[in-house]
């Protein structure tokens, strides 16, 4: 039992040695290696009274088949596709006195009209040879020869045409003098676009000289500086008399970083406010730009009239009162006459009433000259006629020095910083509003009246660009749009307003 076994797994060990050898002897002939026809010796574990006839296991070996001619024939149909010429049958392979028993000659083939690939549009080309191509190149040809003084217009002395039948009697004479060159209409057009392309000049970036106007008669003119402590609501004050945002305004301290020059004319009186940046106790001027702290003390050499505004809400607070103090320190050196202006008046009870007439009887007695006292409200315009009564009492006889339509004195190009400025005092928080530097890049009226602006803002840091791009570009695509409406506002025309956000450093 045993023994079959074994010898039936021989056989089949046989046979599979012997296909073995015949995927060796297929891969001999493939590379050209003559093959050792010797009989196979069966192993010798095998049973010989087993095996089979060797006709029946007997290998028979094929030459491959030749596919040479198969691809002629398709690469001779690939060429010639698409063509009227049919590909020619394949060659046999003829040995040297087949080839001498030929008696016609080999025939070439030349290729017809219709051969290779045809333009669909080649027939129409050939109809309209004449039509002009304006970006063919064209062959320039002297028709005259001269000096440069008798053609200061021409290129080196020397007219150009691409017609040799041209003339100048054919032409008109505001056109003969002046010869235009192939490439003006484009470089007129370049020329345009370069000058959208330019920033700012010194007409935008200067303050206009005034117009001449007609006085009214027994004019009036009266100069007031408005001071007070930050945040205080002195911005919003001229705004409110003057009826125009001259000011930018917001709720961060320190907004208004510069003097701003607002003018009211109503009826024969003209007062010029001069609003200034918010008062610093001593203590805080070494964190702070020394224009800032200056500026409203310099404000006072050239005003008739001091308005003092004080935050109702903040009046008792320890910041408020070493800002009073230093206030009345500075203005005892002074001889100007004043009014002290208690603001915010809609956010405290009356309960804080005797707690303000008690700082305004300090006030006056540290400063005599403080002739009025109110309280009101700027932002809701609750004793604003007052005010204006009172400077217009206190104006004196004088000749107007602005037209009456004008109502601030800022350059343009100024006014509009002022105004993107205000939108990121609006969004962005802590010191970052501070940081930020703007630059002009383009100041272009465009055609139809619209005025073009491109302003680059500048960041210190990466982490400042994200957070003034904001998420989305959500932030800086709502500072352009209210940016434009306001500029658009104060120009009254249309505005094209683009702002691009940087990081530069150092």
């Amino acid at each position: 039992m045993l023994r079959s076994l074994f010898n039936l797994n021989g056989s089949r060990v046989c046979l599979a040695h012997r296909r073995s050898y015949a995927i060796m002897d297929r891969a001999k002939t493939r590379a050209g290696i003559s093959l050792d026809k010797a009989p196979i010796k069966p192993p010798k574990h095998s049973n010989t009274t087993q095996q089979k006839d060797s006709s029946q296991n007997a290998i028979s070996y094929r030459k491959p088949k030749d596919r040479s001619l198969e691809l002629q024939e398709r690469n001779a149909s690939r060429r010639f596709r698409g063509s009227s010429r049919q590909p020619t049958p394949s060659r046999q392979i003829q040995s040297g006195q087949q080839k001498s028993q030929q008696n016609s000659p080999r025939q070439r083939y030349t290729p017809t009209e219709q051969t290779g690939y045809q333009h669909p549009l080649k027939n129409t080309l050939k109809e309209n040879e004449n039509v002009y191509d304006p970006w063919a190149p064209t062959e320039l040809k002297v028709v005259k020869q001269g000096t440069t003084t008798e053609a200061a217009s021409t290129q080196n002395g020397k007219e150009w045409t691409s017609d040799p039948a041209f003339s100048k009697s054919t032409m008109p004479s505001s056109q003969a003098e002046t010869p235009r060159s192939p490439l003006s209409s484009t470089l007129r057009d370049r020329i345009k676009r370069l000058n959208h392309q330019k920033a700012a000049g010194m007409a935008e970036r200067l303050i206009k000289p005034i117009k001449d106007f007609t006085q009214p008669e027994n004019p009036h003119f009266i100069k007031v500086a408005v001071i007070g402590a930050p945040n205080a609501g002195k911005s919003t004050l001229v705004n409110k008399i003057v009826g125009e945002e001259v000011s930018i305004v917001s709720s961060k301290s320190h907004t208004t970083r510069e003097r701003i020059l607002a003018i009211l004319s109503e009826k024969n009186y003209q007062v010029v406010f001069l609003d200034t940046p918010g008062i610093i106790s001593p203590k805080s001027k070494e964190n702070m730009n020394r224009s800032i702290t200056t500026s409203s003390w310099r404000s006072l050499d050239e005003a008739d009239h001091v308005l003092i505004m004080m935050d109702s809400k903040y009046a008792n607070t320890m910041e408020s009162q070493q800002v009073q103090d230093f206030m009345m320190e500075r203005l005892s050196a002074l001889d100007i006459p004043a009014t002290l202006l208690f603001n915010k008046m809609d956010i405290i009870g009356e309960d804080a009433m005797e707690s303000l007439e008690k700082i305004g009887e300090e006030f006056k007695s540290a400063y005599p000259n403080i002739h009025n006292q109110l309280y009101i409200s700027a932002l809701e315009e609750d004793g604003i006629n007052d005010v204006k009564n009172i400077l217009f009492a206190s104006a004196k006889a004088k000749a107007w020095v602005y037209p009456p339509e004008q109502t601030v004195e800022i350059s343009d190009l100024k006014r509009v910083e002022e105004l993107i400025r205000v939108e990121f005092f609006k969004r962005l928080h802590r010191y970052i509003p501070y940081m930020l530097k703007q630059e002009n890049m383009v100041w272009a009226e465009l055609a139809n009246g619209t005025l073009r602006i491109e302003q680059n803002v500048y960041v210190e840091r990466d982490s400042q660009h994200k957070i003034v791009v904001g998420a989305n570009g959500m932030i800086i695509n709502r500072v352009v749009e209210d940016a434009r409406s306001e500029i658009s506002k104060a120009f009254k025309r249309p505005i094209q307003l683009f702002i691009q956000v940087k990081t530069r450093k150092n």
